[in-house]
């Protein structure tokens, strides 16, 4: 995890995410698999997240990992629910869902 200057703003973005998916530091710690201290660390730019930490997020979030890092936000020929993944992001983030409910 590298550190980053505090303007660079995808914390913000984490945070709105997070909120708008109605989601505690808790419970998305649980969900990416890392500690809600993390999350703040992510929240408040004193921690960049890992890039299959950010996959995981931009998976749950249904965000681009350049709108999640960078705040760019898609042009018309960019397919808005492109998702950057790998095959078991999907399943992880179902697992971890399943076992916060249980």
């Amino acid at each position: 995890m590298d550190t980053y200057p505090e303007n660079y703003g995808v914390g913000k973005r984490i945070r709105s995410f997070r909120k708008e998916k109605g989601l505690t530091q808790v419970e998305l710690g649980a969900l990416i698999g890392v500690g809600h201290k993390q999350i703040w660390s992510y929240e408040h730019d004193r921690l960049l997240p890992q890039i299959d930490t950010c996959i995981l997020m931009c998976n749950i979030f249904d965000c681009s990992m350049d709108y999640l890092i960078f705040g760019r936000i898609p042009n018309d020929s960019y397919d808005k629910g492109y998702k950057i993944g790998y095959s078991d992001c999907q399943e992880k983030v179902k697992n971890a869902l399943h076992d916060l409910l249980i």
